[in-house]
């Protein structure tokens, strides 16, 4: 019998890391015995997230690549260790699912855990994928995407069903209709260099898709 435990890794923004807690929220509600364990990097963003919604999370000595200048070369030589880490992790827990929610601290875990031979998942919150997830599509088993245009990337693996939404933002209230219009702008790497109906485009397509 598969075991029923799940490791879930990624993180550095929210926006990787409100998608994975609600993925875990809504696995333990389809199945309450799953064991749910994160995994993510010291940064306190992250720590503090996990406490706040009182979730097993294990930090990982693990740092971005990218964009980094020489700091790069200290990540490079973290790599190995963070490697290794994951490995004993995975051992130690055994799980029957490993999910990469983005974000540099899920490349080792991700990659580890299908080596091991774990079925492996990845999410990709943005239209186009971070140099995480484009390194790992190639020992990903599938990839879920929340941009139908971002299915080309992932060679036949990705499955389009949108961004994982928080319970909480079910529970807001409606909104009464006034004469005065409200206009939300928000930026993300998924759109840089898009135009503005795009980017506009794109916003409707965030806020529709649960």
């Amino acid at each position: 019998m598969r075991s029923r435990g799940v490791v879930i890794s990624g993180g550095g923004t929210g926006g990787h890391l409100f998608p994975a807690l609600a993925v875990g929220r809504r696995l333990q509600e389809q199945d309450p015995a799953i064991r749910l364990t994160y995994i993510g990097s010291h940064r306190p963003l992250e720590k503090d997230l996990m406490e706040r919604y009182g979730a097993h999370f294990i930090p990982m000595r693990i740092e971005g690549i990218k964009g980094r200048g020489l700091k790069g070369l200290r990540t490079m030589a973290l790599l190995p260790f963070a490697l290794i880490r994951s490995f004993f992790l995975l051992a130690r827990f055994r799980p029957g699912l490993v999910i990469g929610v983005g974000g540099y601290s899920a490349g080792p875990v991700v990659l580890a855990a299908s080596l091991l031979r774990i079925p492996t998942l990845i999410l990709e919150q943005n239209s186009t994928p971070g140099l995480t997830n484009r390194l790992l599509i190639r020992w990903a088993k599938k990839a879920v995407v929340a941009f139908e245009s971002s299915l080309a990337y992932f060679k036949g693996r990705g499955v389009f069903l949108g961004n994982p939404v928080r319970e909480e933002f079910y529970r807001l209230r409606t909104k009464p209709r006034t004469p005065n219009l409200t206009l939300l702008v928000f930026g993300g790497s998924d759109l840089r260099g898009l135009p503005l109906s795009r980017r506009l485009s794109g916003l409707g397509l965030l806020a529709g898709r649960p």
